[in-house]
C-alpha cells in the first residue's frame, strides 16, 4: 500500500514518534528547520508558488491525465 502525505491538520502530526518510526522504517531521513525558520522550504515553496502562478490558475483541465502532462510540460519547459 502507498500512502501520500498530505497537508496535516495539526502539524504535530508530522512530529510524532509514530510518524518517525514509519519514516526509519522506510529510510526516509527527515529534515525539519526550528520554528519560525522559512530556509528549508523556500525553494519548494517559490517552485509551487510559481507553479500556482504561471499554469494552474490560468486554466482547468478536463482530466488529472491532461493536467498531468500539462505540469510536465511546463516544468520541462
Amino acid at each position: 500500500m502507498i500512502k501520500v502525505l498530505r497537508r496535516p491538520l495539526d502539524f504535530a502530526q508530522y512530529t510524532s514518534a509514530e510518524f518517525g518510526e514509519v519514516c526509519d522504517r522506510h529510510g526516509v531521513v527527515q529534515s525539519m528547520g526550528a520554528t519560525g525558520v522559512c530556509f528549508d522550504n523556500a525553494a519548494a515553496e517559490s517552485f509551487f508558488a510559481s507553479l500556482k502562478r504561471e499554469l494552474a490558475h490560468r486554466r482547468r483541465w478536463a482530466t488529472r491525465a491532461e493536467a498531468r502532462h500539462a505540469v510536465i510540460r511546463w516544468i520541462e519547459g
